[in-house]
């Protein structure tokens, strides 16, 4: 919400309150001990937690979890009368001035290590509707250009060693289905 411009005095907020924001989170815990019974762990240490071992230490890393979660647009206010807007301080915006997906890192008490905005690279078509099939954009530079998505109810789930995300919005990518990624 810090986005939205809203009136206050002396920075305390006034009227209303803002947009509400962050609805859906999709947590996992990032331990490799974590298995079924008679499978492998659900996740690769070696390939997928590396980058947060070489931060965190691998130690540490084991009582971690992540999290993915769409800030933005998450105000219900379905069916309220004016006065009802009024009278609990709801923001008296149609639409989220922004909406985005962020993941964040936890540790093991579930305190935000650090976070980042969901981005897609864009590098080939995709989609199978004509009117809505991307295109990859690219830089001056001849590289793939990273793009701020919208990310609709993202949820975490492991597949052969990986972290993978589904999400919803297919039309939004060319597609008439959900869209793994």
């Amino acid at each position: 919400s810090e986005w939205e411009d809203f009136p206050s005095k002396n920075g305390i907020i006034v009227d209303r309150f803002p947009f509400s924001d962050g609805q859906n989170p999709s947590i996992v815990s990032l331990s490799t001990k974590q298995k079924a019974e008679g499978m492998e762990s659900r996740l690769s240490a070696s390939t997928v937690l590396t980058p947060l071992c070489d931060v965190y230490g691998a130690a540490e890393v084991d009582d971690m979890f992540i999290s993915v979660l769409v800030v933005g647009n998450a105000q219900c206010r379905w069916r309220m009368e004016p006065d009802d807007i009024k009278r609990y301080h709801f923001s008296d915006l149609e639409e989220a001035p922004d909406r985005r997906t962020i993941v964040t890192v936890l540790d093991k008490d579930m305190e935000t290590l650090d976070q980042m905005t969901l981005m897609l690279e864009l590098d080939s078509p995709w989609g199978t509707k004509k009117k809505n099939k991307g295109t990859a954009e690219k830089d001056k530079d001849g590289k793939y250009v990273r793009t701020r998505e919208y990310f609709d109810d993202p949820r975490f789930f492991f597949h052969k060693g990986h972290l993978m995300m589904l999400y919803r919005h297919g039309p939004r990518f060319g597609y008439e289905n959900q869209v793994q990624n």
